[in-house]
């Protein structure tokens, strides 16, 4: 697998792609990016040119990946290498696996049934129990669930789309939520308000794993995506037995798991991302063997590198900021406001010169 090219789709989790090309580029790995379409922001990149195919829809279907591997064998590309960096085209390919096998893809995942039981909110809970002792916040029964409280999908990708949890904090956004949910499909929890820490990291097929903590300070309301984060620290997780019981049950790949930390310091599970999360590019500067081993399970060698943790690291996303209103951590309360504007600019991770042209426009 050493001729192997990694593959990229641009336009879904462009922050995690961008991080992606930098560390392929940084180690003189091949990789090929499809973009979603000719606006896509990739055009604005260093990266233009390895674009290979630009799609004519945002249809994921075995007919995209058929011409994207006769693409590429035109081009002189043996084998694909697929980076799981969505949940919508991981769950298609992890359920096609076999047909984009005998294409020449690699698929360099763990099972379907494995990678669903975690990905989904509904099982990961009992899973994440079983090898780290965390409960999730407590259910609440669907008719007497009052604000606030979080409403949660059952599975991530249903209706052709991927659905995300509603965070509802007042009594007229639980009732809106009741009226268009169906419960069959989606299940309420206790909403629990404090601090937010990620455990990044890679597992690998042999056991290997690099991981650090993240520590975020503010995210774009509702629970989507991180605009200022910086490196932490183990919030009291016994990380090595979880590793060792996830390698024991078969998983292997990006991971990452997000713990919130109540005022009292007790830790509630909030979900894992079992593929490569928006923030990656904060591994990319503080652990960038999470990469190395995932180029190592693809069967590409790289630099072996080591985790910085004696520094702090910071992450940012300018526009992300911009675009949205945010919700503040605790870690962000010893900050004052011109000083979280002033680390969102110098931190923005599109504010690199590979980037320069979105730098705060995307």
């Amino acid at each position: 697998m050493q001729d192997g090219t990694f593959l990229l789709f641009s336009g879904y989790n462009d922050r995690a792609v961008i991080a992606l090309c930098r560390f392929f580029h940084s180690q003189h790995l091949p990789f090929a990016i499809v973009a979603a379409d000719h606006n896509d922001s990739i055009f604005k990149t260093s990266w233009k040119s390895n674009v290979i195919l630009t799609r004519d829809d945002r249809l994921i279907d075995l007919r995209l990946f058929t011409r994207i591997r006769n693409v590429a064998t035109e081009l002189g590309i043996r084998s694909l290498i697929y980076c799981p960096t969505t949940e919508f085209s991981n769950v298609f390919v992890l359920a096609h696996r076999q047909d984009l096998q005998t294409m020449g893809w690699h698929i360099p995942m763990p099972s379907e049934s494995l990678y669903l039981l975690l990905s989904n909110k509904a099982t990961s809970h009992a899973l994440i129990h079983q090898v780290c002792g965390i409960h999730p916040p407590p259910h609440l029964n669907w008719h007497e669930a009052a604000s606030p409280c979080v409403f949660k999908p059952k599975t991530n990708v249903g209706d052709e789309r991927v659905n995300y949890p509603l965070i509802c904090l007042s009594e007229s956004e639980v009732l809106r939520a009741k009226s268009v949910l169906n419960p069959d499909n989606w299940f309420a929890q206790t909403y629990i308000k404090g601090q937010s820490h990620y455990l990044c990291g890679y597992l690998a097929r042999d056991g290997r794993r690099s991981y650090f903590w993240q520590l975020n300070l503010l995210q774009q309301s509702g629970g989507k995506s991180i605009v200022l984060a910086r490196t932490g620290h183990n919030p009291g997780l016994d990380e090595e037995a979880l590793f060792d019981r996830l390698s024991s049950v078969g998983y292997f790949g990006p991971w990452m798991m997000e713990l919130l930390q109540d005022s009292s310091g007790t830790l509630h599970f909030v979900e894992v991302n079992p593929r490569f999360w928006g923030p990656l590019q904060l591994a990319v500067d503080v652990c960038p063997r999470i990469l190395h081993l995932f180029s190592s399970d693809s069967g590409h060698s790289t630099d072996d590198f080591h985790c910085d943790t004696s520094s702090i690291y910071w992450y940012a996303w300018a526009h992300g900021r911009r675009a949205a209103t945010c919700m503040y951590f605790p870690a962000a309360d010893s900050l004052t406001a011109p000083e979280i504007d002033e680390l969102i600019a110098q931190h923005d991770v599109y504010g690199r010169e590979d980037t320069a042209a979105l730098h705060g426009k995307h």
